[in-house]
């Protein structure tokens, strides 16, 4: 019998820490694409050369000297974009010496890395992040040189320290990790009354507590010690076959991972033990010993239901958009050469109006030259006169050129002429009231458009540069961006709802613009595509921390049905022998865990609908598979104690 206890804790084990290594692989992939672990880093900084005396040129060529000088082993980490397509990222080394390989794996789904030479940066800003890749750099004196030059530095935190970062961050990686210690903490308790009758045996034939302890700790850990191996094994195959260079990184996190959460099943387990110890006197009064453990196994129930059912809404949430996730995907991967600026300077009003001119200037030759595009959305059209307040029940509405259409592959025949009289008030609003005021002369060839594909076209959100696909969108295509005023230009740039064609053509173009120290290009695809994964993984970490609270509340619910058939059973041996049906039987159990399952859903609901959470009715979705488990754990239960007392077992 007890080897089929061991077999359950070591596949409980197995699932919790699987979970783990999942999680563990989330943190290296988005910690690999911060900074690459192929490359050595020892140290990763973003510079700012904008309030440096040093023109590009020259603070490039003063980089790779002192990288030589204190063994920095400087390297630029850029984006490239390759022919026909697809997004790639670069490695460029600064000093005279080379002693990167020409190619670095990457841990996650992005290409390797390519790694160049200094002439790469020619023509190129100075601005960016650097990986120290020397064996022994001088990094208190490159620390004096930054400041001497004026250079604005900002160290990235190593990816050790990164993993608590996105803990803190992102909700949905801290609730997989308690899902995770639940129902590790809901296992302990397992253990605990399966073994509880034997530790009273053993305290009756006068074995030391410590012993009994001891004993029983051991059974526990060592199960789990055996599933943590085997799962850590399984995750370090794994990343060998990203790279070699990734097996350490996978073995420390998870490594850590697990044993913090076998301490603390084993402190669980300890505590279980001290606030109920198994004495001979349990024998003598004919209970079972572990009724001591009946408030602890209905608490833990509680609790995880509680948990499940909050959880349900946002993963229902998470993957109803996961199809927009995969699409945004694929769309950014289409923008794969295209480039936006983001502004270094222009804190202040008048910081703005001296740049938002030269910004003018540049993305209307860029359109002259075909290299420009516009897209600027709302999901709800603007109401307000500024048009960056959206109205309450607007229909979506964008303000596109030709160009964004063309480059994102948007079919003509699903776009259905419109007129200003057919279009809704708020759109006509924008057209009579906010457009002249973007605009030095009216849009020539302006056309309208509604939306009306299967899916909704993608389009960039006005001010945050996220991608939509709003569903039968109003569509206001312009030719080109050549009507528009510096001040709308300027704005559009900054929040990327404007974008270039070409990286090494676009840092080229803003350098003969004078505009080097006060912009930085960037790769749209990159920080899109980082945001579509990092929803991805959200979406899968949520669904598997869902599946762990609910087997936590399986766990929960059998032990403790189990612990109420064997305080119920005199009475429910009655009621079984006078013909009385299993629903009947267990009804007196069943409706209280009902009536405070509704009580604690209702709850959660209201919280959820007070908070803004989308789709709260989702709970009662959750709430009635929690107390389907609940239900069917009290009926099999009572099986079980009724064949237990025919075989005197108890």
């Amino acid at each position: 019998m007890g080897s089929v206890h061991h077999r359950i804790v070591a596949g409980a084990g197995v699932v919790v820490f699987g979970l783990l290594a999942v999680l563990s692989a989330v943190f290296l992939d988005l910690q690999d694409r911060t900074v690459p672990r192929a490359a050595g880093a020892s140290a990763a900084f973003d510079l700012d050369f904008t309030g440096s005396a040093l023109d590009d040129a020259t603070a490039l060529d003063a980089l790779g000297s002192v990288s030589d000088d204190l063994g920095l082993g400087l390297v630029r980490f850029a984006g490239d974009v390759r022919d026909g397509g697809g997004s790639d990222q670069v490695l460029v080394e600064l000093g005279a010496s080379r002693s990167l390989p020409d190619r670095l794996p990457r841990f996650g789904t992005v290409p390797d890395a390519e790694v160049r030479g200094s002439e790469t940066l020619a023509n190129s800003s100075p601005q960016g992040r650097y990986l120290v890749t020397g064996e022994h750099p001088d990094l208190a004196v490159f620390a004096e040189w930054l400041e001497e030059n004026g250079v604005g530095a900002a160290r990235i935190p190593p990816a050790a320290a990164s993993a608590p970062g996105l803990l803190v961050a992102q909700p949905a990686f801290t609730t997989c990790l308690i899902a995770a210690l639940l129902l590790l903490v809901c296992l302990a308790l397992y253990w605990w009354a399966v073994r509880a009758r034997r530790r009273a045996l053993l305290v009756l034939a006068g074995m030391a507590p410590r012993g009994i302890m001891g004993w029983d700790l051991a059974g526990l850990a060592l199960p789990l010690a055996g599933s943590a191996a085997l799962v850590t094994a399984v995750a370090a195959g794994f990343a060998a076959t990203r790279g070699g260079v990734f097996v350490l990184p996978m073995v420390l996190l998870l490594g850590i991972l697990e044993l913090l959460l076998i301490a603390s099943v084993v402190g669980a387990f300890a505590l279980l033990s001290v606030a109920a110890w198994p004495s001979s006197a349990v024998l003598s009064r004919s209970r079972h010993a572990a009724q001591g453990h009946r408030l602890t196994a209905t608490g833990l129930m509680a609790l995880s239901f509680l948990l499940m059912v909050a959880s349900v809404p946002p993963t229902a949430a998470v993957w109803r958009d996961a199809d927009a996730v995969a699409r945004e995907q694929a769309q950014w991967r289409l923008l794969a050469d295209q480039v936006s600026l983001a502004l270094t300077v222009g804190g202040t009003e008048e910081e703005f109006d001296v740049v938002s001119e030269s910004l003018g200037r540049l993305s209307r030759d860029a359109e002259r030259r075909g290299s420009v595009a516009l897209s600027y959305a709302w999901e709800t059209a603007p109401s307000s006169a500024d048009g960056a307040e959206p109205s309450s029940d607007g229909p979506p509405l964008a303000l596109v050129s030709r160009a964004w259409l063309e480059r994102t592959g948007v079919d003509d025949a699903d776009l259905a002429p419109a007129t200003r009289e057919s279009l809704p008030s708020e759109a006509r609003e924008f057209l009579d009231e906010q457009l002249p005021l973007w605009t030095h002369s009216a849009p020539a060839g302006l056309e309208l458009y509604v939306h009306r594909g299967e899916t909704g076209p993608p389009l960039i959100k006005g001010g945050s540069g996220r991608m939509l696909f709003p569903r039968e969108p109003i569509l206001v295509v312009v030719p080109d961006i050549l009507s528009f005023n510096d001040d709308f230009l300027g704005a559009a740039i900054s929040s990327s709802n404007i974008v270039f064609t070409g990286l090494a053509a676009t840092e080229r173009e803003v350098h003969d613009a004078g505009l080097s120290g006060a912009v930085r290009v960037q790769l749209v695809a990159e920080d899109g595509l980082l945001r579509a994964q990092l929803s991805s993984y959200l979406a899968l970490i949520t669904a598997l921390s869902l599946l762990a609270l609910a087997a936590a509340l399986l766990v929960a619910s059998a032990v403790g049905a189990a612990i109420a058939a064997i305080v119920s059973l005199p009475r429910d041996r009655v009621l079984g022998l006078s013909g009385e049906s299993r629903w009947r039987i267990v009804a007196p159990r069943l409706v209280p865990q009902w009536a405070a399952g509704t009580v604690l859903t209702g709850a959660v609901h209201v919280a959820m609908a007070g908070n803004g959470v989308e789709q709260p009715g989702w709970v009662w979705a959750g709430a009635a598979l929690g107390l389907a488990v609940a239900s069917a754990c009290h009926l099999v239960a009572t099986r079980w104690a009724f064949r237990q007392a025919l075989e005197r077992a108890l």
